[in-house]
């Protein structure tokens, strides 16, 4: 018998969201031409097209995230909860039409104090199940004290944050090659992890669900070399590169790596089976959830539905552990 799969972590785009979008970029277009945003493809935004492949792979409930990086480094301020409100909204509406195999994840382009309202829109109005946001906002990080209330109101709804990786210029020649994308984004959503842990936001909110994309970034193969420097900062008191340990980190934990341990990675890895198995080695086998990333990738997508689907089904793992992976650790986290 076919398994059940809920693909938790996947994008869509809605036609009025990009609408709007475009109208932000109103200099662009004028100095450019006319502006093209690729996610207006059908795949992108057109459900029924997505329904179609989901039957065709056996994916029960798609987890729509409005994965919009752009906006993030190309809105002003002002426009970031308009944005988000849209976003929402006309996600709530295309969910609605078809509840039973369509969940949505709020987007808050400012999860500040500011963002607070509309993340309680999307979650008690709209029903969303979680929120996303991403690795760095604006350059700032995932720690910053601005964002405490947030994660405070997460840790209440009892619901995911969902963190996909975005740009940041660490080099002005990081976009060559695509390596911004190839390395930069698991980089930059270690970098996320890093900083929710020694920040102090995981200890201080331990009921906090966290999905990683990408399997958690580079987290479960470094984790060596993440307890190497606590232990150093253990070892050696004001050791610590030009800033401190918290004392939560080098403390006297059974298991120094216990917060980065509570991050939930996604199988969108394509197809690397044994990236899959090093992640629930590290994360344990209820941490680990099924995505495909759709509609990116070739073929229009589904290339990346069968790789991030293989990985787990080569796997040498018991009936009832892929299917935590594909569906049962998505339900105890969503609520389902």
């Amino acid at each position: 018998m076919d398994k059940k799969k809920i693909d938790l972590f996947c994008h869509i785009y809605t036609r009025k969201l990009l609408d709007e979008y475009v109208k932000t970029q109103i200099p662009l277009v004028l100095r450019f031409g006319e502006f093209q945003v690729p996610q207006a493809e059908a795949r992108f935004v057109d459900p029924d097209a997505r329904l179609k492949v989901m039957d065709r792979y056996g994916i029960d409930i798609q987890v729509l995230t409005i994965a919009f990086q752009n906006a993030i480094t190309t809105l002003p301020d002002k426009d970031l909860l308009r944005i988000s409100r849209i976003a929402n909204d006309s996600l709530a509406d295309l969910v609605s039409a078809h509840p039973d195999r369509l969940i949505g994840v709020a987007t808050v382009l400012d999860p500040s104090d500011a963002g607070l309202d509309e993340l309680d829109h999307a979650i008690k109005d709209l029903g969303m199940k979680g929120c996303l946001i991403f690795s760095n906002m604006k350059g700032r990080p995932l720690d910053a004290k601005e964002f405490f209330p947030f994660y405070e109101r997460m840790a209440r709804y009892d619901l995911p944050i969902f963190i996909h990786p975005t740009d940041w210029s660490y080099y002005d020649w990081v976009g060559d090659y695509r390596l911004d994308r190839i390395f930069g984004w698991p980089f930059d959503t270690s970098l996320a992890l890093g900083r929710l842990v020694f920040g102090g936001i995981m200890p201080k909110f331990p009921n906090l669900k966290v999905i990683a994309h990408h399997l958690g970034g580079m987290i479960p193969y470094f984790s060596g070399r993440i307890l190497e420097f606590i232990n150093q900062a253990r070892s050696h008191p004001g050791w610590a590169g030009g800033s401190k340990f918290p004392e939560h980190v080098k403390g006297n934990e059974e298991d120094p790596l216990r917060y980065f341990r509570s991050f939930y990675g996604d199988t969108v890895i394509m197809g690397n089976a044994s990236a899959v198995r090093c992640a629930i080695d590290f994360f344990g086998i209820d941490h680990v959830v099924y995505a495909t990333d759709y509609p990116f990738g070739a073929e229009n997508g589904e290339e990346n539905v069968r790789l991030n689907t293989s990985c787990v089904e080569v796997l040498d793992l018991s009936e009832e552990e892929k299917s935590k992976i594909f569906e049962g650790n998505a339900r105890r986290l969503l609520k389902l």
